[in-house]
């Protein structure tokens, strides 16, 4: 897995490019078959929670869970903050 730390500015540049979103986010995350790559927004983490929190959050992406929905969002956060407690 490559974990790949940027500015806001590319975050923008890839939602726009992948997702259709013209704007920043936190993380961005790329299942490429044998190898993930997670895109994380300096800017947004504002410290190693955060950091870490958007790294689980990207590779819980890459095995599959979404956050389109209200239900999937609260699925992933839920998941997420399960694992950040072994961090």
């Amino acid at each position: 897995m490559n974990i790949i730390i940027t500015t806001d500015r590319y975050m923008r540049k890839l939602n726009n490019r992948y997702l259709k979103k013209d704007r920043a986010t936190n993380v961005i995350a790329f299942n490429l078959g044998a190898v993930g790559e997670i895109y994380v927004s300096a800017e947004l983490a504002r410290d190693r929670y955060d950091l870490h929190f958007f790294i689980i959050h990207g590779t819980l992406h890459i095995c599959g869970y979404n956050d389109g929905s209200v239900l999937d969002r609260k699925l992933i956060d839920s998941k997420t903050l399960k694992l950040l407690e072994n961090v």
